[in-house]
């Protein structure tokens, strides 16, 4: 083993750099320093939530918001909730590789297919800011059909798995009142 010092800016110096400042800071120093970084990461511009509310499709209550410059999201926790999903995702072995970044309930290996090739376009989540100015995660709205028309193509496939086969049955729901309250919509 060689004494060979971190290079300046790699990650172990400023490991070692922030570890040796911890142990010269008192409490209340740290503390504010810690509150200074926290300040800049909230300090990013999130785009910021002008409405909030909710909205029903059957006895399924939808969280959404407007955001600044108009676009329309449906939070995270309301996607899943809309698609009658856990919030929590299952092992990794039940997803496709590469798949990160998709939305938790797009990544099943069986879905993929059914996934168009432009759909990452409108699959990146939105990070914001709520109302109440804590940070909240979401889809553009447009992003519910689509998703409810991948899991119905799937299962018109017969590719559905047995667990996911409930979904399929709110898809269908979510795809005839949206369809119905589209219509309305389209003649006001």
């Amino acid at each position: 083993m060689t004494d060979k010092k971190p290079s300046f800016g790699s990650k172990e110096a400023g490991a070692k750099g922030g570890k040796a400042r911890a142990k010269i800071l008192t409490d209340t120093e740290g503390a504010a320093s810690a509150q200074r970084a926290a300040d800049v990461r909230w300090a990013l511009e999130l785009p910021k939530a002008t409405h909030e509310g909710e909205f029903a499709i059957g006895d399924t209550v939808i969280p959404c918001a407007i955001l600044e410059g108009g676009r329309r999201v449906i939070t995270l926790s309301g996607f899943m909730v809309g698609l009658g999903r856990a919030r929590q995702a299952k092992s990794r072995k039940y997803y496709a590789t590469g798949n990160v970044n998709r939305p938790t309930f797009l990544t099943a290996k069986n879905l993929q297919p059914f996934i168009p090739s432009d759909f990452h376009l409108t699959s990146n989540g939105i990070e914001f800011k709520s109302k109440g100015g804590t940070r909240a995660y979401g889809y553009l709205a447009e992003m519910l059909p689509a998703v409810c028309g991948v899991f119905l193509d799937a299962k018109a496939a017969g590719q559905l798995k047995a667990n996911q086969e409930h979904i399929a049955q709110r898809a269908m729901i979510m795809v005839r009142a949206l369809a119905s309250t589209g219509i309305i919509a389209l003649v006001d």
